[in-house]
């Protein structure tokens, strides 16, 4: 499979609600008389559903940004990603007071590693339709597992709060990271584990460190004998060794911090930052990011870096393929079916092909 490396544009905004600025602004506006709270059934019901109470939400999205403009095949045009296709995980701490707030102050979102994985034909799944209009999803669909472009958090609250936001993204392959010792040596702090185990036997290679006789044998120098305490180690045993001795974990997540103010600004952009620290980073002021009149804040974006399969040349590579296949519309629907098995047999080989190439790179022998 071709591997890109796109980029991933992460937004971080929130509105607010009920707050004091904003009740006080609806009571300038009305000047209709109003019942008392005690006797309004209304009031009642709205005091039981926290409705008029101050709250904010946080909203995270994102999206992939455009690749450079390619042809879209015409059979097998590139599948759209969700936002939640490309996290494994997210985690949001608040820094509230709990003794004031009862709702919990860690929220974190798992993916469904079934909405993460495409077939052959580069096609993500798709929750299935409900039967009746009664029927709901069967229950192998946990909520909240379905493909979504965004993530919202809502709470009670009127006080300035301090969000710090984890995101475990979905590289694809698995991003590694690589333990100082051994990092300082092959100069790989944080890759793919082929692209680890390669640059560790081009130390080997280039360091002339093979037996002479049995060239799988390698006789460590005095740097690796202070990293895996043995004096010689079959190749084979490598990758193992790598993981079980610590020196290869999956990478550090990437962390955000989002100070969520509810306080209102003339404009929700520039007020609420100060870019005179000298330190060329947009400090935002005590009391967090405002909003606008409508309760409204600026749009904070982010852009990370993400490794992944691309799609779009598994869906070229499709289109190549099934434009070679015998015209299925003159030989009926068991042809249609027969082309698709052939296209899936040929995909799988393909890349087995490309898995068993890669292999035989890491493992060669000079």
């Amino acid at each position: 499979m071709e591997q890109t490396r796109r980029t991933l544009r992460i937004f971080l905004s929130h509105t607010v609600r009920n707050q004091a600025w904003q009740k006080s602004a609806e009571d300038d506006d009305s000047q209709a008389p109003k019942e008392e709270a005690g006797d309004s059934e209304e009031a009642k019901a709205a005091m039981e559903t926290a409705e008029g109470v101050p709250s904010w939400t946080f909203k995270l999205e994102g999206k992939l940004l455009d690749s450079d403009a390619a042809p879209t095949p015409k059979r097998w045009p590139t599948p759209e990603r969700k936002f939640s296709h490309m996290l494994k995980g997210v985690s949001i701490e608040m820094d509230r007071d709990p003794n004031v707030y009862a709702d919990t102050n860690h929220v974190q979102w798992t993916s469904n590693p079934q909405w993460n994985n495409y077939n052959n034909l580069g096609q993500f799944p798709t929750a299935p339709n409900p039967v009746s209009a009664t029927e709901t999803a069967p229950p192998s669909l946990p909520a909240g597992t379905v493909p979504v472009d965004g993530l919202t958090v809502t709470r009670l609250g009127d006080a300035p709060t301090a969000l710090r936001l984890t995101l475990h993204l979905n590289h694809s392959p698995d991003r590694l990271k690589v333990s100082p010792q051994l990092a300082s040596i092959i100069s790989v702090y944080e890759d793919t584990k082929p692209n680890i185990l390669g640059a560790f036997w081009h130390y080997v290679k280039a360091n002339g460190l093979q037996d002479k006789n049995d060239r799988k044998l390698i006789r460590l120098d005095e740097r690796l004998r202070g990293v895996f305490k043995y004096e010689t180690l079959n190749f084979q045993d490598i990758p193992a060794l790598l993981i079980s001795g610590q020196h290869m974990a999956p990478a550090d997540p990437i962390v955000l911090r989002y100070e969520l103010g509810t306080h209102c600004i003339e404009t929700a952009t520039g007020g609420d930052v100060d870019m005179t620290s000298g330190t060329g980073v947009a400090a935002p002021l005590p009391g967090g990011i405002g909003v606008d009149k409508n309760g409204e804040s600026a749009i904070t974006a982010y852009d990370l870096s993400l490794d992944m399969d691309d799609l779009w040349m598994r869906s070229k590579a499709a289109d190549i393929i099934m434009n070679m296949q015998p015209d299925s519309m003159s030989h009926g629907s068991t042809s249609t079916a027969s082309n698709s098995g052939s296209f899936v047999a040929i995909q799988k080989a393909d890349d087995e092909i490309k898995q068993r190439l890669q292999n035989l790179r890491n493992l060669r022998m000079r």
